[in-house]
């Protein structure tokens, strides 16, 4: 597939709140005309490659709670809530198809509760713009979709061995 360069910047860490953002770069490195069975140039969206120059930038922000069960003012022991932002602006390849663009909002909460468990809930907000081809759009393309997604995580051990699993 393409080959995605980017780099991450931390605007603020402190003990209990954490800003970064990212800023990417997608360069056309993978195959994007491969032929199909029949010999003509495949679906854009089954291709490996994009034969485009995309850009990508992302914000997230974190806030830890280190409270315990005794105190009513925080969210419960080692908890966060996050939100998080990111947009992606595609570019066009010179077959004249422009993926759509794509941008997405997250917002959540998790938190150790007991042992090694995380318990978690998020709601994931994405909108995808219609492709375009030749200027015009392309029919079945482009969506927008929320999910609410709880989770649980099992840790085996401090950096080591962990399942999770979520469910949208």
């Amino acid at each position: 597939g393409d080959l995605q360069l980017g780099a991450r910047y931390a605007f603020l860490v402190r003990p209990r709140d954490l800003i970064f953002g990212d800023l990417s770069v997608e360069l056309p490195t993978g195959p994007w005309k491969q032929l199909d069975h029949e010999g003509d140039i495949n679906d854009p969206g089954l291709q490996t490659g994009s034969g485009t120059y995309d850009f990508v930038a992302a914000l997230q922000y974190a806030r830890s709670f280190a409270g315990s069960h005794d105190d009513p003012g925080e969210l419960g022991p080692r908890s966060e809530i996050f939100v998080a932002g990111s947009a992606r602006r595609n570019g066009e390849s010179d077959l004249h198809y422009r993926i759509g663009d794509d941008s997405g909002l997250s917002a959540g909460w998790r938190g150790r509760w007991a042992g090694r468990a995380t318990w978690s809930v998020q709601v994931n907000t994405r909108w995808i713009g219609r492709d375009d081809y030749k200027g015009e759009d392309v029919p079945s393309t482009g969506s927008t979709s929320v999910n609410l997604t709880p989770g649980v995580r099992f840790s085996a051990g401090d950096g080591g061995l962990a399942f999770s699993a979520h469910v949208q």
